[in-house]
């Protein structure tokens, strides 16, 4: 079954031009690995994919419907950055998540303690550090119900160890999901041979690799 279905995508910023006419499709558990410099476009096909960008020329579809149905329908979700509305604690935040979409909140529970954040569970999460922050979103994000998830970048903010943890989270919850899509800056072949197919870009060229 066609979950993602990308054609002829561009996207221009001035004289700065991305994907140069990308063409993907991506079927149930495709998940895909975008790799590339920053700069590249990594974040912008992120939020072209969560339809909070339109391209320049192309279109994409998600499931038949476009990128800004599909997350209203609750088919595709992702995280961009480390945003949380102000004195918030994580108990606040499945509320607020609960109000929009469905979460599961065993897995939640479960992400937290990989993470070691389960005892935070009461503290304002202003009073985080970003790479808490990170590895919150990224527990918060895992525990979705949703078909499709993008993540960008989960490794920003992280130490090695930290990374590590968040990696193993992610591959151990690759078939909880139809397709899941990361991004990232550095090849790392032992976390992308988890990841059918591999799309890297740089300086407005993409070159597609299936495993």
């Amino acid at each position: 079954m066609e979950v993602i279905v990308i054609r002829d995508l561009h996207k221009e910023y001035g004289g700065t031009k991305l994907f140069n006419g990308l063409n993907l499709r991506l079927n149930e558990h495709e998940h895909l690995v975008v790799i590339g410099p920053n700069g590249a476009g990594k974040t912008t096909f992120v939020r072209i994919l969560l339809g909070i960008e339109r391209p320049s020329k192309g279109y994409v579809k998600i499931f038949g419907v476009t990128p800004s149905k599909a997350r209203d329908s609750g088919l595709i979700a992702g995280i961009l950055d480390n945003v949380f509305p102000p004195a918030t604690r994580i108990n606040d935040l499945i509320d607020l998540v609960n109000a929009v979409t469905s979460i599961d909140l065993t897995m939640f529970e479960k992400n937290l303690v990989e993470l070691g954040l389960y005892n935070e569970i009461h503290k304002p999460i202003d009073s985080f550090s970003a790479g808490m922050k990170r590895k919150l979103l990224i527990a918060l994000l895992l525990s979705l119900k949703v078909p499709v998830l993008v993540i960008d970048d989960p490794f920003s903010y992280l130490d090695p160890a930290s990374a590590h943890k968040v990696e193993k989270l992610i591959v151990s919850n690759l078939e909880m999901h139809k397709l899941v899509v990361i991004t990232m800056h550095k090849f790392k072949r032992r976390f992308a041979k988890h990841f059918r197919v591999m799309l890297f870009l740089y300086e407005g060229y993409h070159k597609i690799k299936r495993c």
